[in-house]
């Protein structure tokens, strides 16, 4: 799996140094699908995700929490040297179709797992966390319901709203307060009048 998310990075890179433009056969598919973004950056940030889930399976080498914690965290300074060397080539920028943003958010995605694993299934401390229940149970609609409010916004003529406050410290705080809404307040809501989405 970490030579697939290997591949998966090396068709971005690919993509964006036109190593594909020589393959006139791609041309149809490429007006439709962007390889570098759709089949190569896309899916990272799901195969770290499962490369941390096989962490957890009984055949895994890490059959101790210490041992999970350990490799989690070292997949997580990979992940992070891998995005720091690729910076320089590819900046930053999440949203900017750079791999190197992908990168870095899989890295924080590891520290806090670790660290929530550590605190909810090792510490067996799981009460502050109660207020999530309804997001954990019910996890696709937030996801979700986190796509329209922009469009919401835009019909209701108050998209000016999203260019205040977006940026720095208070930026951070306004999207853990938008964050905070959706997930338990929407989501609980919904989730008491039964609204549920699954696959």
């Amino acid at each position: 799996m970490i030579g697939f998310l290997s591949l998966l990075i090396f068709i971005h890179i690919g993509d964006k140094a036109g190593a594909f433009n020589t393959f006139g056969f791609l041309d149809d598919f490429r007006q439709y699908v962007s390889i570098g973004t759709m089949i190569g950056r896309t899916p990272t940030l799901t195969v770290a995700g499962v490369i941390v889930g096989m962490l957890f399976m009984t055949d895994s080498p890490a059959q101790t929490p210490s041992k999970r914690i350990f490799w989690i965290l070292a997949f997580a300074g990979g992940l992070f040297m891998a995005g720091f060397l690729l910076r320089p080539a590819y900046g930053l920028g999440k949203g900017g179709g750079a791999i190197t943003g992908r990168l870095y958010c899989a890295v924080i995605c590891c520290v806090v797992y670790a660290l929530l694993y550590w605190l909810t299934d090792v510490q067996g401390i799981r009460r502050w966390s109660h207020f999530t229940l309804p997001a954990a149970r019910n996890p696709l609609l937030p996801y979700f319901l986190s796509f329209t409010v922009y469009p919401l916004l835009v019909v209701l003529h108050l998209d000016w709203l999203n260019g205040y406050w977006n940026t720095g410290i208070v930026g951070i705080g306004r999207s853990m307060c938008f964050t905070v809404i959706l997930v338990v307040v929407i989501t609980a809501l919904l989730s008491r009048l039964h609204v549920r989405l699954k696959l």
